[in-house]
């Protein structure tokens, strides 16, 4: 509903709230009526219209407008079979409108060839417009995430007319819904031939490339949409979006810069991102400012509260960490790598044993965390308790065998087991990686150097997996 028919219908409503008070009388054609009930529907004040319904229905019983309007309400609220009941009462049953809601409803019932039938006649029985009703009957199917359907009905109103924009709007929505995203960049590059100034094309084609990571054409299709109007906030903020995964930080700064001068909204998100771009780019001190003011404005932020702690850390104030990371921990029950960076400061502080319940609640939240179990192993190892060092290696190795260093721990903690079978087969992995990781493994462990020389030189190399 447009502005000009929203303050219409106020004015209509205005005077139909009063009738209703008391305040005044009055009498409501069909037309009014249903303004009243639409702007209702606008609302989501669905027992309003209906309200309004009922009265409109006892100053014009016959109508069957006042009773589409109902139909449409019912549908709005849920009352599927309601619906279908009333439209199917209609005396006049080739409405437009009506025929729209009966497709709907059947849909919504999962009465799906039924409704395509519906869909189908509607168009054999309309000879003008028909990208246009095309349009209105995928819309409906859309609204049920039936993206086949309303794709199929798109295309044909497309064959009528291939320069609808706003058809071809709906027909890329779908073939991206589908995934069918060569079809969908295809058809934005259509609307983009008949109106390069099209900046919503732009900007969809644009977050096409951004999901496929197809970053420097992203990066093009939002420059054409800042060339249209650079006070497009919201591709300054996707642009910056870009830069960062092309860890192009200082253009990503620039880019969230402008987000925060252009946006009327609250700024601690820009700010968390333009922290996290000076983290990256080791710049902690800039980075510390920025993740304390989103904090500030925004006491809830859980990215803000982790960006200060890894600043903390970063600048060995492993005691002033802790209690940043806690409130991160308040405010979410899946803070994993809160848990994991606590782990790290208590460790810094020579605190092993709470650094090892934190890696433990860590890994309690989420198991699959492949380096966190290769740095608890770590810890663990500096405790003396190889056999658990080494079942964190083994998980970890199960998640993800290319962990640098794995097969170098895992030597170790075998050898510190004294299951020296176990040790050189891994040991031999290693070295095949890394040539250093024979002397690497005698810095782990010293006490058995002479015997892992000698027997290294006794037997053949053997890959043990």
């Amino acid at each position: 509903m447009n502005d000009y028919l929203d303050e219409n219908a106020a004015e209509i409503v205005r005077r139909f709230e009063q009738y209703l008070s008391g305040e005044n009388s009055g009498y409501f054609d069909v037309e009014e009526l249903e303004t009243i009930s639409e702007y209702y529907l606008h609302k989501g004040r669905t027992k309003d219209s209906d309200r309004a319904i009922d009265v409109g229905l006892r100053l014009h019983p016959a109508s069957s407008e006042l009773q589409i309007k109902r139909a449409k309400t019912y549908l709005a609220a849920g009352e599927i079979h309601k619906a279908l009941a009333t439209l199917e009462r209609l005396p006049n049953t080739n409405d437009y409108e009506a025929q729209l809601l009966k497709i709907d409803a059947l849909s919504k019932l999962n009465r799906n060839k039924e409704a395509e039938i519906l869909a189908d006649h509607l168009l054999e029985n309309n000879d003008t417009d028909l990208d246009n009703i095309c349009l209105d009957i995928a819309f409906v199917f859309q609204g049920q995430e039936k993206f086949h359907t309303a794709e199929k009905f798109l295309l044909a109103g497309d064959k009528t007319n291939p320069r609808n924009i706003d058809l071809l709007f709906e027909l890329a929505y779908c073939q991206e819904r589908l995934e069918q995203i060569d079809k969908a960049i295809e058809t934005y590059n259509r609307i983009l031939d008949m109106d390069s100034y099209m900046s919503e094309a732009w900007f969809n084609l644009g977050q096409i490339y951004f999901v496929q990571k197809m970053y420097e054409k992203t990066i093009e299709a939002y420059e054409f949409c800042l060339a249209i109007d650079e006070e497009d906030m919201l591709v300054w903020l996707q642009k910056g979006h870009v830069h960062f995964q092309l860890r192009q930080y200082a253009e990503a700064i620039k880019c969230y810069m402008e987000y925060r001068e252009r946006a009327d909204v609250e700024q601690w998100q820009a700010n968390t991102f333009i922290g996290e771009c000076y983290e990256k780019l080791g710049d902690f001190e800039n980075a510390l400012r920025f993740y304390r003011l989103s904090v500030e404005e925004a006491p809830d932020n859980y990215e803000g509260y982790i960006g200060i702690a890894i600043c903390m850390l970063e600048n060995d104030r492993y005691q002033d960490s802790i209690p940043i990371l806690e409130k991160a921990i308040s405010l979410r029950d899946d803070a994993y790598d809160a848990y994991v960076y606590l782990a790290e400061a208590y460790s810094n502080l020579e605190r092993l044993e709470e650094s090892a319940g934190a890696y433990r609640k860590s890994l309690e939240i989420e198991p699959q965390q492949a380096e966190t179990l290769m740095a608890y192993g770590n810890l663990l190892m500096d405790m003396n308790r190889y056999r658990d060092a080494l079942d964190c290696y083994l998980n970890a190795i199960k998640i993800d065998n290319s962990l640098e260093h794995v097969h170098l721990m895992l030597a170790a903690a075998y050898a510190k087991l004294e299951d020296y079978e176990n040790a050189f087969g891994y040991l031999d992995m290693a070295a095949a990686q890394n040539p250093k990781a024979i002397d690497l493994f005698f810095e782990i462990c010293p006490e058995i150097s002479d015997l892992i020389v000698h027997l290294l030189n006794k037997r053949p190399t053997k890959n043990n997996d």
